[in-house]
């Protein structure tokens, strides 16, 4: 299961990838798990740069390079931070564009389930397709029903007075 975060020198890809480190961490005795932090910088920026940059934002995760634009022309990536995680069979399983704050909650509970063999994108789909038959229901039968109507109190405004404690100068 590979774990692939793409990211460049940018403000928002520290947390992000400190969050994948984290679990990077928590998860490192399961061997069947591989993460990956993307570097989309171009090659006029070194390897020792990169490498300079992770330390700086203490960042122990692998990297790899991305100067054939994989990610762009593969993944269709737009955006960095994007979090693309791949189930054994190199299938994807999640595609998460920017930064996530619940990645560091989100993520090990995923892998988990990848981890059992789960086919999480199965469920992304049937979850959608129940989701688009609600919406085609709800349409065919106009709209949803009314809501019941509140009666609001009637809203009495005092008259114009002048200050009692101050004097308007």
């Amino acid at each position: 299961i590979q774990v692939l975060m793409w990211f460049a020198n940018h403000v928002s890809c520290q947390p992000a990838l400190e969050q994948l480190d984290q679990v990077r961490t928590e998860l490192q005795q399961e061997k069947r798990l591989q993460f990956r932090a993307v570097c989309t910088e171009p090659e006029a920026v070194s390897n020792v740069q990169v490498k300079q940059l992770l330390s700086q934002w203490q960042i122990g995760l692998p990297v790899v390079r991305d100067f054939g634009a994989a990610g762009r022309d593969v993944f269709k990536i737009n955006e960095v931070p994007t979090l693309v995680v791949l189930d054994a069979a190199g299938k994807v399983q999640i595609f998460d564009e920017r930064h996530n704050p619940e990645l560091i909650h989100q993520l090990p509970l995923i892998l988990q389930r990848l981890l059992k063999g789960e086919d999480l994108v199965k469920d992304v789909v049937a979850q959608a397709a129940a989701e688009q038959k609600k919406y085609e229901q709800l349409v065919a039968a106009g709209g949803p029903e009314p809501a019941k109507v509140i009666e609001l109190p009637q809203t009495v405004i005092a008259a114009a007075s002048q200050p009692q404690q101050l004097n308007l100068t």
